[in-house]
């Protein structure tokens, strides 16, 4: 199986990096509960913004909760990628080529590009009310719209 994948990812697999992970009996393990961890951690974060946003924890102004799970997010993140990589290197020729894989790659991919084009517009008043209030948030595609819909409005670009 190893043939079938791009030589870039049979070096990496070849390396002295990988050959570690490999033969520690502790490396290995650790990085996979680790990812583990990163994961539930990221999950969290990401529920208490979307719990935030439809109203949970009212008492709390919304930017200061966003923002603190947004960090949290970010670095969960920062952990799923270090460790992921450590348990990808260890086998790297043999996961490339496997299609769910790719799949989880794929997906991931397009998490980074849905977080790069967020936008949390800081001149509207929405991070400083007790309420949730949509129109601050920009997504790429059509979330605003879906969320201006949802709230009764037209699906359009218009402010107010």
């Amino acid at each position: 199986m190893e043939h079938d994948a791009p030589a870039i990812f049979a070096a990496l697999e070849h390396s002295a990096f990988a050959a570690a992970i490999r033969q520690s009996s502790w490396l290995y393990p650790l990085a996979n509960v680790g990812h583990i961890l990163a994961l539930v951690a990221f999950a969290s974060a990401v529920a208490v913004m979307d719990l935030r946003i439809l109203g949970a924890f009212a008492g709390t102004v919304p930017a200061h909760v966003l923002r603190q799970a947004r960090r949290a997010a970010i670095l969960a993140f920062c952990g799923l990628a270090a460790t992921g990589f450590m348990l990808f290197s260890a086998e790297a020729s043999h996961i490339v080529v496997n299609p769910v894989f790719r799949l989880k790659a794929a997906l991931v991919a397009a998490l980074i590009f849905e977080c790069s084009c967020y936008k949390v517009g800081h001149d509207t008043d929405w991070h400083q009310t007790k309420a949730p209030h949509h129109d601050g948030a920009h997504h790429c595609g059509g979330t605003r719209r879906v969320a201006r819909v949802a709230e009764g409005g037209r699906g359009g670009d218009q402010s107010g």
